[in-house]
């Protein structure tokens, strides 16, 4: 934040320069304009006010903002929070957001949000609301993960009505709960082998699809006959089903992943029974898709059956992703193949090998002058 005097058609001007995040758009913003009151105090105390705007609302409107402000569509001052979401859910949750992520805030609002906030004007919710929401969260128990993916759900509410018009500005709010990242323990090589050969053929190729490609589950539910080329040993992943519906996957986009020898030779031998291109894959005992409950409580009969532990079809893609790193993959690499959407997701698993990092404190021991 600076006040400068500048020299303009051989005149001096006091100039305020604010450069800041804009705190909807998430783009760098550089405002820049003459002071109203060519003095220096004023300059100053101008240069105040802006800034005390900008940290309230998160932007600074221009001159050609207040006119658009002018002529725009009056605030619905009366709008409750229940008028707000449906408005939402009705528009930028349909055009910005994933199937999932919109089961995943209809529940927030069903469960939480609604049953809170129901009658109450939009305009009247701000920081004391949030915060007395986020404290009730903590008292249920619930994990910081999931008391932000709540609270969420109720910002991304109110942010949409700022873009269409109904809310004039964003309130401040608390910052989101954040919690440490969880350590990743995924089955080892020698448990995946026994829950391999334990399982039906049909399990089988799915579970294979999760450990030696790291396919999500509904990945799995998802891949279809026309994204296998056994010829070239390599398939792609193009779409998720959650619930019968089916999407692009979680990070977007389209990724190949090459088939290991394991995996090769078990579609391969699938491939040879009468099948379409837009079969799946790897269906359930039915020749169907497999339910969202369904893979998991087979996954759990094979477990029960050889005595081990409950683990989630989730962690057999853990193991992918560990296995890549200890194979000498590379971060981009492994994300790539991952289809992670950020770098940040995927080095969580470079880091959990216990061996690896026995094996580093051992060193450090013997290192050590007694």
């Amino acid at each position: 934040m600076t006040v400068r005097k500048y020299a303009r058609r051989g005149k001096p001007r006091w100039v305020i320069e604010i450069p800041y995040r804009h705190r909807l758009t998430g783009k760098r913003v550089r405002f820049r304009k003459d002071a109203d009151v060519q003095t220096s105090a004023s300059a100053h105390a101008e240069e105040h006010r802006l800034i005390a705007e900008l940290e309230q609302h998160g932007s600074i409107r221009t001159v050609k903002d207040k006119r658009s402000e002018a002529t725009s569509a009056p605030v619905a001052k009366d709008m409750t929070f229940k008028q707000a979401y449906e408005h939402f859910m009705e528009t930028k949750a349909v055009t910005r957001l994933k199937f999932t992520t919109r089961r995943s805030y209809e529940t927030s609002a069903r469960v939480y949000l609604l049953p809170r906030w129901r009658s109450q004007k939009l305009t009247d919710l701000g920081y004391a609301d949030f915060e007395r929401l986020d404290a009730d969260l903590k008292k249920t128990g619930l994990k910081p993960t999931s008391r932000a993916n709540i609270i969420n759900a109720g910002r991304s509410v109110l942010r949409c009505c700022v873009d269409s018009g109904l809310l004039r500005d964003m309130p401040r709010l608390p910052r989101l709960p954040k919690g440490g990242e969880a350590v990743v323990h995924p089955p080892s090589a020698e448990d995946v082998g026994a829950i391999l050969r334990g399982a039906a053929t049909h399990v089988r190729i799915a579970l294979v699809l999760c450990t030696d490609a790291g396919l999500r589950a509904g990945e799995v539910r998802g891949l279809e006959w026309q994204d296998v080329d056994l010829q070239a040993r390599v398939l792609t992943v193009r779409q998720t089903i959650y619930h019968g519906h089916k999407d692009t996957p979680k990070s977007g986009h389209e990724r190949q992943v090459p088939l290991t020898s394991r995996l090769y030779e078990l579609l391969s031998e699938a491939a040879k029974r009468p099948h379409r291109l837009t079969d799946p894959v790897a269906p359930n005992v039915k020749g169907k898709v497999w339910g969202e409950p369904s893979l998991l409580h087979a996954l759990h009969g094979v477990l029960t059956k050889l005595g081990m532990a409950k683990v989630r079809v989730h962690d057999l893609r853990h193991h992918f992703v560990t296995e890549a790193f200890k194979a000498g993959g590379g971060a981009p690499t492994v994300r790539d193949l991952a289809g992670h959407k950020h770098m940040h997701v995927t080095a969580r698993y470079a880091h959990s090998d216990d061996e690896a990092k026995r094996a580093v404190i051992a060193a450090l021991d013997k290192r050590r002058v007694s």
